[in-house]
């Protein structure tokens, strides 16, 4: 298997399948808010351990820092601010060099880091890019706040060549009541792909949405898209006080997610797609 940018916002994955038995993960990860003291940094620990045994490429889609406790950020809190991290001069270089030391044996399998909303932010008040240094140190490509990734797959013994295509963004505000599921419908609209998958929102879902479309055959075909929203590795809820519990907010769920390809005969081209739990 091997991947590789084949323009500034895709990213395409090639790999070969053997048939029955076949499968192939991909761990999904978003929002781990890395330098918070809420990130739960063993369960990222672990999540990361599996992919490296597994041998799952791994995705992050937005918000790997927190970044928040620069001086000229207002939403600075010492509540917020790792114990590692008080006192430090150059609190932007810690995080860089924190991000690199923690992330420096999973490098072979990473395969993107892109922005979110925090990587946004932290370059208007830092005004230098993290992510940029982080990913440059590491050898890992940085991608934009939305991209896609391209699935191409090809069976062992020739012939046959199939794909599925992955689309992402990072996500917007709302899904208070919603858990912003009403994107799966919104982004089906303008941005065409057989899996979407956002965070930011901290829900985690799984939707698929069946649609109709026409075969190489010539004949007409439901299939359907697959939409993922990845849960947070930032648990900071507690009823005793907080941003969420001060807000209302119900716990975010915490974890990642794993997209499973795998042979599968009923399917279309004999390639099946799921998402399950990352815990």
């Amino acid at each position: 298997m091997e991947w590789s940018h084949t323009s500034e916002n895709v990213i395409t994955i090639r790999m070969e399948t053997t048939g029955q038995g076949w499968r192939q993960p991909f761990l999904k990860l978003a929002d781990v808010h890395f330098d918070s003291p809420f990130c739960d940094r063993r369960l990222l620990r672990a999540l990361l351990d599996e992919a490296l045994e597994q041998n799952a490429p791994v995705s992050i889609y937005g918000d790997w820092h927190d970044a928040m406790q620069s001086r000229n950020d207002p939403r600075r809190t010492l509540a917020e601010l790792r114990k590692e991290y008080a006192g430090v001069v150059a609190y932007g270089d810690a995080l860089v060099e924190d991000s690199v030391e923690f992330l420096r044996p999973y490098a072979p399998i990473l395969m993107h880091i892109s922005d979110g909303n925090h990587d946004v932010k932290m370059r208007k008040y830092l005004e230098t890019d993290l992510l940029e240094r982080v990913c440059n140190t590491l050898g890992v490509p940085h991608m934009g706040y939305a991209g896609f990734e391209r699935y191409m797959f090809k069976k062992n013994t020739g012939g046959h060549k199939s794909s599925k295509l992955l689309f992402f963004h990072h996500g917007k505000e709302g899904g208070v009541v919603s858990k912003g599921t009403q994107r799966s419908a919104r982004w089906q609209e303008w941005a065409v792909a057989d899996i979407y998958v956002g965070g930011h929102v901290h829900n985690e879902w799984r939707i698929n949405r069946p649609r109709v479309t026409v075969a190489p055959s010539g004949k007409e075909v439901v299939d359907e898209t697959l939409h993922i929203s990845l849960p947070t590795l930032k648990n900071e809820w507690k009823l005793k006080g907080g941003y969420s519990i001060e807000r209302a907010m119900a716990p975010a769920a915490i974890g990642g997610a794993w997209l499973v390809f795998e042979h599968h005969p009923r399917c279309r081209n004999n390639i099946h797609v799921d998402a399950l739990r990352a815990r």
